[in-house]
């Protein structure tokens, strides 16, 4: 398990930054639900407890939707979260090894794909696409770290610290020793390239590319992302 589940949904759900990439992601799904005349077909990839879900399930009543998650602790907390809901399939699965017998018009993640570990990030990307409809979209929504050598380990390191250092100095003004101990964790994890597998936007767009997507929109949702790097929403399709 990641994180203690309850305290990971309290976290987020007070977190300015998190709610604001929660709100991006919804809109283009809307966006592009507004230009469909048929129900949608959606998969959520690492949905975590669901503070996701609850935003876009409830505007989609009629969609056929099926939300993934890997840890047993925190799919567990998503179904009593939509008692009354028929058009609902819950499978805990990791998403470069998901499987389904159709295919989705949305496939949305939202701050999960930092967590698929490097080597696993051409399978995401080879089962979403394989999933996904031919005129379908997918949505990330995640932090991404600044520009770095993707062939120096000591350049990564530079980009995760200029990540992660603002948050966990800004808790150590605050006083905030919890804050600090959860910042500083998250950096020690992902220097030791365990949990934590943040890239910059220029490997995640790279990659994307290279496993057959173009990027239809990509929105910076961080004040100075380039140097610090920060949440971004972006908007693949397949190539034609």
């Amino acid at each position: 398990m990641l994180h203690d589940p309850f305290e990971f949904e309290a976290g987020q759900r007070n977190d300015k930054e998190y709610n604001g990439m929660l709100k991006e992601t919804l809109r283009a799904i809307v966006l592009f639900a507004n230009r469909r005349s048929k129900n949608l077909r959606i998969l959520e990839t690492g949905a975590g407890t669901g503070l996701f879900s609850e935003v876009y399930v409830p505007k989609f009543p009629q969609a056929e939707i099926v939300i993934s998650e890997p840890d047993e602790a925190y799919v567990s907390k998503i179904p009593p979260k939509f008692k009354g809901y028929r058009n609902i399939t819950y499978i805990q699965s990791v998403a470069e090894k998901l499987k389904w017998n159709g295919k989705f018009d949305v496939v949305v993640a939202t701050e999960s794909y930092h967590h698929i570990p490097d080597k696993e990030k051409v399978k995401f990307f080879e089962n979403v696409y394989r999933l996904l409809d031919r005129d379908g979209i997918v949505v990330i929504g995640d932090n991404f770290i600044p520009r770095y050598n993707v062939r120096s380990t000591k350049d990564r390191i530079r980009a995760l610290h200029d990540f992660w250092d603002p948050y966990i100095n800004e808790k150590k003004r605050r006083g905030d020793r919890e804050g600090v101990k959860t910042f500083s964790n998250a950096l020690r994890e992902a220097e030791s390239g365990s949990v934590e597998y943040k890239t910059s936007m220029e490997v995640f767009e790279k990659l994307a590319v290279r496993c057959g997507f173009k990027i239809s929109i990509k929105k910076e949702l961080s004040h100075d992302i380039n140097k610090r790097g920060g949440y971004v929403v972006y908007v693949l399709k397949k190539k034609k």
